[in-house]
């Protein structure tokens, strides 16, 4: 009743526009209510301003410029996305992606975003300093930012960041040049998937022992990790198949005990029930009968040429097997018993 009548509740409330324990989702926030939001100091909806603003979407004319502005404020709220969203900003003037290029901008950015904490400017603004990008040439800087970034453990960044501090260490380049420790970082670098750090670890090699015997140590253990990882993974796959069969051979054992227990409730409910038990005990009767036909039409066959008993099929009557009589009253053969009705045997 409960079911039914929940349904009905169901259908009720959807016809009226509206289904239970579900809200329709809200529109998103327009431009007037972020923008009030961020004046508030939320830092999201600065964010969320600031990237409607930059690709003029949702009924925001692009205005880079002002998106530099309001992702300045969300970075400065504390906002990582939105110190992401600043050095994006940063890299369009670097390009000169829909703004006039203007890398002396672009360094600013990159300086504020990276002072925030955002290690994707770090690394923008140490390849300017070491290009000298908008700003002066200035290696020093360059190095700490590039080993900074490289040391800081954001893998999407590792290959690039460990490259330049290793060739720089590899250089000298406002750092004391240091083959072995160049070569540590541009391994990084190549176990990052850097091709130029790749090759530039190859020199590193050609050019110091201790830097060969380094990588072939740091690579012989890697390689031994990552069979030792291999071989758990494996080990592990063996355990779960085997833990699997093991629950197979329990199903397959509980479905079996399931069935035998079945079987044994039919067989109960069959012996007990009357209607069953009488339709067994009719075929078993219906058996018997066919059985002695078959016996009286195989002994009429063998006996008919030679004389013998042949009333019994004229007489309509089955002929009964050695022993037994024609029970009319139960339509089948019994064993002979002068204490049965007479009106009944014949």
């Amino acid at each position: 009743m409960r079911e039914v009548f929940g349904a009905a509740l169901f259908v009720v409330a959807t016809a009226c526009g509206k289904t239970p324990g579900w809200d329709p989702p809200k529109p998103p926030p327009t431009g007037q209510e972020l923008n009030s939001q961020c004046d508030d100091g939320d830092a999201d909806s600065c964010r969320i301003l600031a990237n409607r603003v930059e690709n003029g979407t949702l009924g925001e004319n692009r205005d880079v410029d002002r998106a530099l502005q309001l992702y300045s404020r969300s970075c400065e709220l504390g906002s990582r996305k939105g110190c992401a969203g600043l050095g994006r900003i940063g890299e369009r003037y670097d390009r000169g992606d829909g703004v006039t290029q203007d890398r002396a901008r672009a360094a600013e950015i990159y300086e504020l975003a990276c002072s925030h904490g955002d290690n994707g400017a770090c690394l923008d603004l140490s390849k300017a300093c070491y290009y000298g990008y908008g700003v002066p040439k200035d290696f020093e800087k360059a190095a700490a930012l590039s080993r900074r970034v490289c040391d800081s453990g954001e893998k999407w960044l590792e290959g690039s960041s460990c490259r330049n501090i290793g060739i720089m260490l590899l250089e000298g380049s406002g750092v004391t040049r240091n083959v072995l420790e160049a070569a540590r970082y541009l391994l990084r670098a190549c176990n990052a998937g850097d091709e130029i750090g790749c090759k530039n670890l190859e020199d590193a090699m050609a050019q110091d022992e201790d830097a060969r015997a380094f990588v072939a140590k740091a690579r012989a253990e890697e390689q031994q990790r990552q069979e030792e990882e291999d071989e758990e993974d494996r080990a592990e796959t063996q355990r779960q198949r085997e833990e699997q069969a093991e629950r197979d051979r329990s199903r397959e054992q509980e479905d079996a005990e399931d069935q035998q227990q079945f079987s044994r409730a039919l067989r109960d409910a069959q012996q007990h029930d009357p209607v069953q038990k009488t339709l067994d005990d009719a075929q078993r009767e219906i058996d018997a009968i066919k059985a002695g036909q078959k016996g009286s039409r195989n002994e009429g066959g063998s006996q008919g040429g030679a004389g013998g008993n042949s009333g019994g099929s004229n007489s309509g009557v089955p002929n009964c097997p050695p022993g037994q009589v024609w029970f009319n009253c139960q339509s089948r053969c019994v064993p002979a018993d002068p204490n049965r009705h007479a009106d009944c045997v014949r």
